[in-house]
């Protein structure tokens, strides 16, 4: 379960360098489907305490992300942040398969805002033990910002997806046409120049 990293992404900013950044979690009915996609309790998004308690959530997980992306330890504060969120919710263990092996998953029966943000914080605890951190990504369109796990053979993605690899590969084909172009019409003036 990843959709910790839908969470962090919400706040959402045009990828293109220019529009309206959103924050995603102010929209009800995109709170509403991300809630629904990711399988969690169902809240009312259009409550205050609902964004808010999301917003906080968000705050924390892209502080570890940040630690993660940097390579350093998630700080201590940040730790004991997460699980005070993990310790408001009763939990049982259920057995889950993942491939061929098995492995122990942490379920609430809890219902509301509090089953919500403890799912999502046992998603990044489990991320954190279980996943290899060193695949975190931030995209590399500086005006993207997103993060996303790098699932490639090679760990050699750098784009979220697509739109920004295509948009970041055209911008640096135009650079270089523009370059190229200049040095052109450089070297044809220092041609003319040595004519006359």
């Amino acid at each position: 379960m990843r959709e910790w990293i839908e969470l962090v992404n919400s706040d959402w900013h045009g990828h293109l360098g220019h529009g309206p950044n959103q924050d995603r979690l102010d929209d009800p009915k995109w709170l509403v489907k991300f809630l629904a996609d990711a399988g969690l309790p169902r809240v009312d998004p259009r409550t205050e305490t609902v964004p808010g308690a999301l917003k906080k959530l968000r705050g924390l997980l892209k502080r570890i992300v940040d630690s993660c992306l940097a390579g350093k330890h998630v700080s201590d504060a940040d730790l004991a942040a997460l699980n005070r969120y993990l310790a408001n919710e009763p939990v049982h263990p259920q057995l889950r398969r993942q491939n061929r092996s098995m492995r122990i998953e942490m379920k609430t029966s809890g219902k509301g805002l509090e089953a919500v943000l403890f799912s999502l914080a046992a998603s990044v605890a489990d991320f954190l033990i279980q996943e290899d951190v060193g695949r975190l990504r931030a995209c590399s369109n500086p005006n993207c910002r997103w993060i996303f796990f790098d699932a490639t053979r090679s760990r050699t993605a750098r784009w979220c997806g697509a739109t920004c690899r295509s948009l970041i590969k055209v911008r640096a084909h135009r650079h270089r046409r523009k370059s190229e172009a200049r040095s052109e019409r450089a070297d044809k003036r220092k041609k003319l120049r040595k004519r006359s």
